[in-house]
C-alpha cells in the first residue's frame, strides 16, 4: 500500500492507496499519527541527512528537540481524515509551514533567540536559518495530483 496525495478545495489529503508513490522511502503511513510521524521523519532527515534511516539517540537531546520541534508544527497544521491525513492548504503548507519548520530548528538550536525576529545586523544567524530553510522542500510523493 501506498501514500496518495490528493488536493480538494485547497486541502492536501494523503491517504493509503495503490497507485501514487509514498511519502518516504521508510513509511507508509496507515494512521494520523504514523502519518504525521512519517512526515516529522523526512522532514528531520532533510535537516540531517546523514541520520536518514537511523533512529535518534536516546541521549542527544539536540536532535529529540529538534524532531518534536518538527512534529508540533506538522501536527499543528494537519488534520485526521477515514484512511489516512489532510494539511490544510496545500501551497501553505509547503511554503509557509516549511518557514515554520527551520524557525522551530533554528530556535532549538539557537535558544538565545527564544523565538525573536533575527535584525539586519545579524547576518551569521540570518545565514544559518537560510541553510536550514534550503534543505527543506516537498517530500516525494506529496503532489498536487
Amino acid at each position: 500500500m501506498k501514500l496518495a496525495a490528493i488536493v480538494l478545495s485547497g486541502i492536501l489529503c494523503l491517504g493509503v492507496t495503490t497507485s501514487m508513490p509514498t511519502l518516504s522511502a521508510y513509511a507508509s503511513p496507515s494512521t494520523y499519527n504514523d502519518g504525521v510521524d512519517a512526515l516529522t521523519d523526512e522532514l528531520w532527515w532533510q535537516i540531517r541527512p546523514e541520520m536518514r534511516g537511523s533512529k535518534i539517540d536516546t541521549g542527544d537531546s539536540l536532535f529529540i528537540r529538534e524532531w518534536q520541534a518538527i512534529q508540533r508544527v506538522v501536527r499543528a497544521n494537519s488534520r485526521s481524515f477515514s484512511g489516512g491525513y489532510c494539511f490544510d492548504g496545500y501551497s501553505a503548507f509547503f511554503d509557509g509551514n516549511l518557514d515554520r519548520v527551520a524557525d522551530v530548528v533554528f530556535y532549538v538550536r539557537y535558544p538565545a533567540f527564544s523565538d525573536q525576529r533575527i535584525r539586519q545586523e545579524e547576518q551569521g544567524a540570518a545565514r544559518v536559518w537560510t541553510e536550514i530553510r534550503l534543505r527543506l522542500r516537498n517530500p516525494n510523493g506529496v503532489t498536487s495530483c
